[in-house]
């Protein structure tokens, strides 16, 4: 098991790794979470770990340096905003970068350039012909250039990468290395220095650059936070968040709005969680909420309660961030931010109503008997169960889990600028409501079947 793999398993079922005064490797981790061959991957793997908590640790220390433009960034001052004609876009290999390079196709007359790695060509196409939103006459607008986020230049040859100083209006900063069990030294070159990279071209170019960030960015509602968060609020008043990646995207952004302080045009979008196709119902199968609905279908049962789901579905996302792009004229010394989350979160009994219309005997239990459900898959060691992933999500939460559960949480993420704005718009917000569930979990079942 690669060191990425056996991190990321560990991080999902809260693991919590430590070296201690003596060297030391320390793994605090709940009961019943490790099998057998975590056990001994974990051995097998000790020097390696220690020895990136170690890297980590001291790196930790520099991300507020790395949030810091270098010396020798500048921004001409004296050039008006320009109707853009061709676009960069990173990113287009992912669920939601996908949507977005369509949009960009469909809602403009912009020619796109998608920064892929070797073989990301035919993979884009191939998704989004997977996805039915393919068109053949995107091909004429449409362009790649092989490169990588985390290399210097974003790995381009110096002649590609001039050329792009020539020709680029608009940089679409989409991409990024998204691992939740890598530390902030192991995605730092991808996430802060591709940042920076295209930062620096976009800068050169005199282009405007529009930034995929996260709401991770902010404290998150488990974290126990009272204050609302509001999309002009700068992020420098704001403590980073725990978490590699998230403080990757922290740090990103700190670079983003410093380059807007200077001159360049900045447009910032904040995604919280994006769902499936509010039409199709396709999912990322890597979503939280994917997996969870496939481990309540596989073993039948699901904790009683209620949860809030301020889901956006990813075509709404990706549209509505594209119809902001291209709205964007802004000043150039100017800076906005738009949080995307659904305004109106749904229940989660809304999704069990949907598995009743669907014929699916999902019983409702208390927490800790369904705890036991998750623990007897992480000591059988069902790696193929859809609950397997999640196991350490839960297993630290108890009883406490079940008394949150039974409370209205408020979302702290305000998003009341970003729909005044997007309800002058053509393309309605989808609703949480029992059809959209139904499409879900239509999606989902059909997937099932189609494995078996």
């Amino acid at each position: 098991m690669k060191i990425d793999q056996l991190l990321e398993i560990l991080r999902e079922r809260r693991a919590h790794l430590s070296v201690d005064k003596g060297g030391c490797l320390r793994v605090d981790v709940p009961k019943g979470a490790l099998n057998s061959e975590l056990q001994g991957a974990l051995r097998k793997q000790k020097k390696a770990i220690i020895a990136l908590l170690e890297s980590s640790a001291s790196s930790q220390t520099d991300y507020k340096l790395d949030a810091v433009l270098p010396d020798g960034f500048k921004v001409r001052q004296t050039l008006l905003f320009q109707k853009p004609e061709l676009v960069l876009l990173t990113g287009a290999t992912g669920f939601l970068g996908k949507y977005l390079l369509a949009e960009l196709l469909q809602q403009t007359s912009l020619e796109v350039i998608c920064l892929v790695r070797p073989t990301g060509q035919d993979r884009v196409e191939k998704e989004l012909k997977k996805s039915g939103i393919w068109e053949d006459s995107f091909r004429s607008r449409l362009s790649y250039i092989e490169g990588d986020l985390a290399e210097e230049l974003i790995g381009l040859d110096s002649k590609i990468y001039n050329e792009l100083v020539q020709k680029v209006d608009l940089i679409f900063h989409n991409g990024a290395h998204v691992h939740h069990g890598l530390p902030y030294s192991s995605l730092r070159a991808a996430n802060v220095g591709g940042t920076l990279a295209l930062l620096k071209l976009a800068a050169a170019a005199e282009a405007s650059f529009h930034f995929v960030s996260s709401l991770s960015v902010l404290p998150s509602m488990s974290s126990g936070v009272t204050d609302r968060f509001f999309e002009a609020d700068p992020l420098e008043e704001i403590s980073p968040p725990r978490g590699g990646y998230n403080l990757t995207k922290w740090v990103a952004e700190r670079l983003v709005e410093n380059a807007g302080k200077l001159g360049l045009e900045i447009v910032i979008y904040r995604p919280g969680p994006i769902s499936g196709h509010s039409v199709t119902g396709e999912f990322n199968r890597q979503d939280f909420l994917y997996r969870l609905v496939r481990g309540y279908i596989a073993t039948g049962s699901a904790p009683a309660g209620k949860i809030p789901l301020d889901l956006l579905p990813v075509d709404y996302a990706a549209r509505a961030m594209v119809w902001l792009t291209i709205r964007s004229s802004l000043r150039r010394d100017s800076l906005r931010r738009y949080h995307f989350l659904h305004p109106k979160p749904a229940s989660s009994e809304l999704l069990f109503e949907a598995c009743e219309r669907a014929g699916l005997g999902i019983q409702r239990i208390p927490y800790q008997e369904w705890f036991q459900t998750l623990t007897k898959v992480a000591s059988a060691g069902q790696e193929d169960h859809p609950l397997y992933p999640l196991v350490g999500l839960f297993a630290s939460r108890g009883k406490s889990a079940q008394d949150h559960s039974e409370k209205a949480m408020e979302v702290p993420y305000d998003c009341v600028e970003t729909q005044k704005i997007l309800s002058t718009a053509a393309f309605p917000l989808p609703s949480l409501d029992g059809a959209l569930f139904d499409r879900y979990l239509e999606a989902i079942i059909k997937e099932e079947r189609m494995k078996t």
